[in-house]
């Protein structure tokens, strides 16, 4: 999927939804990350309601949610990661966001206005 996103240099609906595809993908990822160090620690992230009685699809739910939040990088924070481990797989996964939109860029070239070089300015 993100060789076909590399690949393409032209802007199609091909294009658009491997993207979003490859964006949702490694949310998931990032979510089951979470989920295990939540059973290795419970303590590793501040949830509203603790994980010991929290049910397991709503823990899933949970860190769906905390990823796509973190992946999007707009942080809300009514879930925070408190262990260091937790806490380096969040600022890696915000990095991994606010990188994505490097990915599209071949998609996006076509949408946004070229840029020119101002050289030489002289009245």
């Amino acid at each position: 999927m993100l060789r076909f996103v590399f690949r393409e240099r032209r802007l199609t609906v091909d294009g658009i939804f491997a993207t979003v595809a490859a964006y949702l993908v490694i949310a998931l990822l990032f979510a089951q990350v979470y989920l295990l160090l939540l059973a290795w620690n419970p303590e590793s992230f501040a949830l509203p309601v603790a994980a010991a009685e929290r049910a397991p699809h709503l823990l899933q739910n949970d860190m769906t949610y905390f990823s796509l939040v973190t992946l999007a990088t707009v942080g809300y924070g009514d879930i925070l990661p408190r262990s260091e481990t937790a806490r380096i797989m969040a600022m890696i996964e915000a990095w991994s966001g606010s990188s994505t939109s490097r990915w599209s860029s071949p998609l996006s070239s076509e949408c946004s206005p070229p840029t020119t070089r101002l050289t030489g300015l002289s009245r």
